[in-house]
């Protein structure tokens, strides 16, 4: 196994010198820690990316057994330079994407793309044939689904880009012939942009990037090609974006999707390293070299985090698990490998002790930890009695006795006093008088 990996990497390093648009008189615009950083991520997913071919033809990886290394790496390059760091996890997250749940959409676009200018379907062109320097079927495929693509998405532009393959006729491009097929079969020319010097792949993503330069309202595109080889294509694509963005300070031209024809021919993953290591090279200036000999670093120990000691019935517990790893140069770190671990549950939906447990493994270690957690039946809470309220008896409302109206005009006394003291002078007064009447006739 270890002889065969060899053999692929010598064919990797040996295909990086090929074919591919020449850059060698621009100096490096990264340093040699971050060549060296990026160097170990691509040397991690060439050797521990585990996978077979898939249905279409192309190869999907079943199980990334560094993955906690190209997460360490990538955290370093981005503390060594946060710019390069971010484009470089955004080119492997992508590429990770492509290997394993990526949808390959067979014969047209699928719905609910921009269906404004925004849009750009880029359709990459296939060897022409060696003795006539016509398209081969392939290509027509591919123009096919393109067509489709087209018809379905009216308003994007369209890329065809291949430059000239055939010795029997060098005149004769796949960006040009693929345009011709296009006008014959009603696509407006205004949509198409030829590119027709690329030989390769990695060429057709670089100079597809330098067109739609010109076309700064391209803003994503969508790509067409055979089955197999899409997600190499995505791969490149997603890197010289990236890259191309990063030395401009721009955003990245985002690939939203992808259409393809069937084929028989298979694809490799060290195809797509390959691919992805040249396209890294000529946007960076770099000279990035890969490795078999680069070792995983060693799993020490995991912990539950995030669980209590105590729970009521029916609780949630959500526990997260974290490893410790050493490097091979004896340097620690910790990684939250919660979605890696394989976790035991506990119910609690009965009282009882519970014991959650964990197990992770990395590089043909084993660790597993447990923790023993109390789940209790739920308190109850007694409400304290409330009486009805009482409210307090209201008396009615006693008005002042209403006051006699007085006459402005009759002589106030102000009290019963001064009433009874009238009373008495006029009965007096009354007294004498009839006293002096008697009196009178008398006499």
């Amino acid at each position: 196994m270890k002889s065969l990996k060899k053999i692929v990497m010598s064919f990797v390093m040996l295909s990086m010198c090929l074919f591919v648009p020449m850059n060698v008189s621009a100096a490096s615009i990264i340093t040699k820690d971050e060549e060296a950083l990026i160097g170990e991520v691509l040397s991690y997913y060439a050797n521990y990316t585990e996978g077979d071919f898939n249905e279409d033809n192309g190869w999907t990886a079943s199980a990334f057994t560094a993955d906690v290394d190209i997460d360490r790496t990538l955290n370093e390059l981005e503390e060594v330079n946060p710019s390069l760091g971010k484009a470089y996890r955004n080119i492997m997250d992508t590429w990770m994407y492509s290997d394993t749940t990526m949808p390959i959409n067979k014969g047209v676009l699928p719905d609910g793309l921009p269906d404004d200018n925004s849009l750009c379907i880029v359709t990459l062109g296939f060897q022409l044939d060696q003795k006539t320097g016509e398209m081969q079927p392939e290509l027509i495929d591919r123009l096919n689904v393109t067509l489709a693509s087209a018809e379905k998405y009216p308003n994007a532009y369209i890329v065809v880009t291949g430059g000239g393959t055939s010795p029997a006729n060098p005149n004769n491009t796949e960006g040009g012939e693929m345009s011709k097929w296009l006008i014959k079969h009603g696509v407006d020319e205004k949509r198409i942009i030829v590119e027709d010097r690329a030989p390769t792949t990695v060429g057709n993503a670089i100079y597809t990037f330098e067109l739609l330069k010109g076309k700064p309202e391209v803003k994503s595109v969508a790509m067409i090609s055979s089955a197999s080889h899409i997600q190499r294509a995505i791969a490149i694509f997603e890197t010289v974006f990236q890259l191309e963005a990063y030395k401009q300070g721009n955003d990245s031209i985002k690939i939203l999707s992808n259409a393809s024809c069937p084929v028989s021919r298979q694809e490799r993953l060290s195809q797509q390293v390959s691919a992805v290591t040249q396209a890294t090279n000529y946007c960076l200036s770099a000279n990035i070299t890969l490795t078999d000999r680069i070792a995983r670093s060693t799993l020490t120990g995991i912990v539950i985090e995030n669980v209590n000691d105590e729970y009521e019935v029916g609780a949630v517990v959500e526990p997260s698990i974290v490893a410790t790893f050493k490097t091979n140069d004896d340097e620690e770190f910790t990684v939250d490998v919660t979605n890696r671990a394989v976790v035991q549950a506990i119910d609690t939906q009965e009282a009882g002790k519970k014991v959650l447990t964990a197990t992770y493994s990395y590089n043909n270690e084993t660790k597993e930890v447990s923790k023993e957690v109390v789940v209790k039946e739920k308190e109850e809470v007694v409400e304290p009695e409330v009486k009805p309220e009482t409210k307090p008896e209201v008396k009615p409302e006693t008005k002042p006795e209403a006051k006699p109206e007085i006459d402005d005009e009759t002589p106030h006394t102000g009290d019963a006093t001064n009433t009874a003291f009238l009373w008495t002078i006029m009965l007096s007064a009354g007294a004498t008088i009839v006293a002096l009447k008697a009196r009178k006739c008398r006499l």
